[in-house]
């Protein structure tokens, strides 16, 4: 029988939902109705990317929807770390706080050290207040949804052979869950090949060779697992029948899957649909906004491959304080604070901090964050063009691309090593109005398309603590509004800067 609604709490929260922001047309009106007509298994993983794109809604507002729903109690996160080998969702956290990156798969035994933007996905479920459902229960689902849905990705595939847990289900010879204290018996009449066993809720398994001679005789095998590991099975077997009786001497039930294979498996890794990883997520504003508790001074550093560190200051900021006076002086730097964070928000960037004058924003992606460095001057631009007395704020900023370590610092979460101290070093090469990236950046083609507006020049470089001299790339947007031009007044523009 289906478990009701809570109407009250779900209309409660919806209601709050609609009044957190201007939502584009009938966006709630979808996820509530999603929430009402959704199977069970529907309403445990939610993929924000894939949900977007189902409901014809853009992935930022989705994710954005998601992160206000769950914020209101109708949701609930779902950290996942993925074996890159089998999908196995190896470890589950419901909270930033408790994530760990590294883990161990046992069914691959495969020992992985996942990065926020490899292998940890972050999903949503309904929470149990709004409606209890099955998967809330996971050890309560039957051995086949456990194993195949809860357990393994549904969308991860093998290259050449599909989806990863449609071809595992073709090799299942038995599956069950077996009590504390209670044994099954599988039987089966198996040719040359290998057999392999696991049990998906303690982590143990043992598996056997098949070859030679088929036998005729029914071989009877007797394996029993204490909690930790089974008794020893036969390393190699001949083809016949097979009777294997599985007792669980431990004190915890099992949930115990035997495969059969007649050739190998490629242990390529497998490919995922696209889905919200933990980079992405810590890269969105409203997260941060948000989820601030869910951010733990405890926290270990966690690893991200690939992110786009911003860093901007102000150009002769002192002689403005000098000049202007403190007061007037701090005035302004707070709107030129909110007018940069309009632009890095608009490029689904996030602000990481303030320091003094300046800023650290990062970014998923490089062209973004190029992107929001172009609109960032041009924003200041503006403002500059509404202040009297002559005063104006002239921006100088840098960019560059990395590997960074996360952690928790002072209630936030911030960037740690070489990559950031490279985008400051090269943010403090600019000069006003200028902006300044590194090769890393430059050499992504997405930017370089978005560079060919522009006239850009290079030079190689000495940056602090680098032992190489790097590579450089810096232009000024506000002599290039290039999207106001028509084609023939950039071709003059560029004849001019060239001469």
């Amino acid at each position: 029988m289906k478990s009701p609604l809570n109407e009250n709490f779900l209309e409660e929260g919806l209601a709050k939902l609609e009044a957190d922001r201007t939502w584009s047309p009938r966006v709630v009106s979808r996820l509530e109705s999603f929430i009402r007509s959704s199977d069970d298994y529907a309403l445990y993983y939610v993929n924000p990317v894939k949900w977007a794109r189902e409901k014809g809604i853009s992935e930022t507002e989705a994710i954005d929807l998601l992160l206000h729903a769950t914020f209101h109690g109708l949701f609930q996160f779902h950290w996942q770390l993925m074996c890159p080998c089998c999908g196995d969702r190896v470890r589950n956290f419901k909270t930033l706080k408790a994530l760990d990156s590294r883990f161990y798969c046992n069914f691959c035994q495969l020992e992985t050290n996942a990065a926020l933007d490899d292998f940890i996905e972050v999903s949503f479920s309904i929470a149990p207040a709004v409606k209890q459902i099955s998967f809330h229960y996971p050890e309560k689902l039957p051995i086949d949804d456990y194993c195949f849905r809860f357990r393994l990705h549904p969308g991860a595939q093998l290259p050449g052979y599909g989806v990863y847990t449609d071809l595992m289900k073709g090799h299942v010879r038995g599956m069950d869950y077996i009590a504390a204290g209670e044994k099954r018996t599988f039987e089966m009449d198996l040719p040359a090949g290998w057999v392999a066993t696991h049990d998906f809720l303690n982590g143990a398994g043992f598996g056997s060779a098949i070859a030679g001679e088929k036998d005729a005789k029914t071989r009877v095998i007797n394996v029993t697992f204490n909690g930790k590991a089974f008794s020893a099975f036969p390393a190699a077997l001949c083809p016949g029948k097979f009777a294997i009786t599985v007792e669980n001497q431990s004190s915890s039930p099992m949930a115990f899957v035997l495969l059969f294979f007649t050739e190998a498996i490629p242990t390529d890794r497998l490919e995922f649909e696209p889905y919200l990883s933990g980079k992405q997520l810590l890269t969105t504003q409203t997260y941060h906004g948000l989820f601030r508790s869910d951010i733990s001074p405890e926290m270990e550093g966690i690893g991200v491959k690939d992110i786009t560190i911003v860093f901007t200051d102000l150009k002769s900021s002192t002689a403005m304080y000098d000049r202007v006076g403190d007061f007037k002086a701090f005035s302004l730097v707070r709107q030129h604070f909110h007018h940069l964070d309009g632009a890095i928000n608009d490029h689904n960037g996030v602000l990481v901090k303030t320091i003094g004058d300046a800023i650290m924003a990062a970014y998923p992606s490089p062209e973004k964050a190029l992107k929001s460095a172009v609109a960032m001057i041009r924003e200041i631009g503006k403002f500059n063009q509404t202040l009297g007395g002559g005063e104006e704020i002239r921006l100088k900023v840098g960019l560059h691309r990395g590997h960074s370590i996360v952690v928790s610092l002072n209630d936030r979460l911030d960037y740690f090593g070489q990559t950031v101290n490279v985008a400051a070093r090269v943010q403090g090469l600019a000069d006003a109005d200028e902006i300044y990236l590194t090769e890393e950046i430059f050499s992504v083609p997405a930017v370089q398309e978005y560079l060919a507006e522009f006239e850009v020049s290079s030079q190689f470089a000495r940056l602090k603590g680098v032992k190489d001299e790097c590579k450089v790339y810096h232009f000024k947007p506000l002599l290039q509004a290039a999207s106001a031009m028509p084609s023939t007044a950039k071709k003059n523009l560029r004849k001019k800067s060239a001469g």
